[in-house]
């Protein structure tokens, strides 16, 4: 999976120390387990996909109900990132982002 940074999202890390950088860019990254429990689903039989995806999808909006919901503001954030253009993780020098 290859992520993509906005340029103004890199601005924003390189504001942050070294130690945040670090913690987003781990929260970005999708965890082990949940990769793993994507191939798994996508291993089974097409009806079964189904019924794990609705389940797994009740439990988010039991845990968030909002959770496909951005604020104006949140709204407005996304509309100017995307305007200011993409970078690949892969050409990130981390160590030089963060202070």
């Amino acid at each position: 999976m290859q992520i993509k940074y906005s340029r103004d999202a890199i601005k924003f890390l390189d504001k942050q120390s070294k130690k945040t950088v670090e913690r987003i860019r781990k929260a970005i990254n999708m965890s082990t387990l949940a990769m793993d429990t994507a191939k798994l689903i996508d291993m089974l039989p097409v009806d079964d996909q189904k019924f794990a995806y609705e389940f797994v999808k009740k439990l988010v909006l039991a845990w968030d109900p909002d959770f496909i919901k951005v604020t104006p503001e949140e709204a407005e954030r996304i509309k100017k990132a995307e305007e200011s253009g993409f970078v690949f993780e892969s050409e990130i020098d981390w160590d030089k982002i963060g202070r």
